[in-house]
């Protein structure tokens, strides 16, 4: 006869059920990556503009624009978009974010602070929106086996750990590679996401127009 599991066992096969719920790790891991390769992003462009202007003025700059600009645009968005549905929406998104960063890495090779503040602000724009929407499919999928709480927190874990480790991992990637390759590797992080999402039976969550 085996053994009733112990309480801390059931525990942790609690805190871990919503993983295998359908559409919940991948909503997960999009959120997770979401906010790592905005690290990635605002490392590399931060060591792009210092290194083509030496000003700390204009990396000032940039930091605005990805901070606090995207704060009043970001729900806006998610406004205009909630009517189409989290189905098309979250790809898109994705897609939407990593041809941002290929068009930041372009900048590379051809620098204007304009731009590259622009296309920063577009970038922080998109991750807010695609952080609710996916954040929206993630409560449709745990609501319904009452699965919210555990499923929270695992998007949580993976959210502070992207953050602990984000700036680190940028570091290395743009030493080791350069800018313009770590920029076209989030972008590349962002196709695969979104083609996971695309792929994935997720609920369907709009607003009534």
């Amino acid at each position: 006869m085996q053994d009733a599991p112990t309480k801390p066992a059931a525990g942790r096969a609690r805190s871990l059920a919503p993983l295998r719920l359908t559409g919940f790790k991948q909503l997960a891991g999009a959120y997770t990556i979401n906010e790592l390769g905005n690290w990635i992003g605002e490392i590399a462009l931060a060591v792009l503009v210092f290194d083509q202007t030496g000003s700390p003025l204009a990396t000032a700059a940039l930091f605005l624009g990805m901070q606090f600009a995207p704060a009043f645009v970001g729900q806006a968005l998610v406004a205009r978009l909630e009517v189409t549905g989290t189905r098309i929406v979250l790809p898109g998104l994705y897609v939407a974010e990593a041809a941002t960063f290929v068009a930041l890495a372009l900048t590379a090779d051809n620098f204007s602070l304009l731009l590259v503040v622009a296309l920063a602000v577009v970038d922080g724009t998109l991750a807010i929106a695609a952080r609710t929407f996916t954040r929206a499919a993630a409560a449709a999928v745990l609501a319904p086996p009452g699965q919210l709480r555990e499923g929270n927190a695992i998007i949580n874990v993976g959210f502070t750990g992207a953050g602990a480790a984000g700036p680190a991992i940028a570091g290395v990637v743009v030493a080791a590679l350069g800018v313009q390759a770590a920029l076209l590797i989030d972008a590349a992080s962002f196709v695969v996401v979104a083609l996971t999402l695309a792929a994935t039976s997720l609920p369907e969550v709009k607003a009534e127009k």
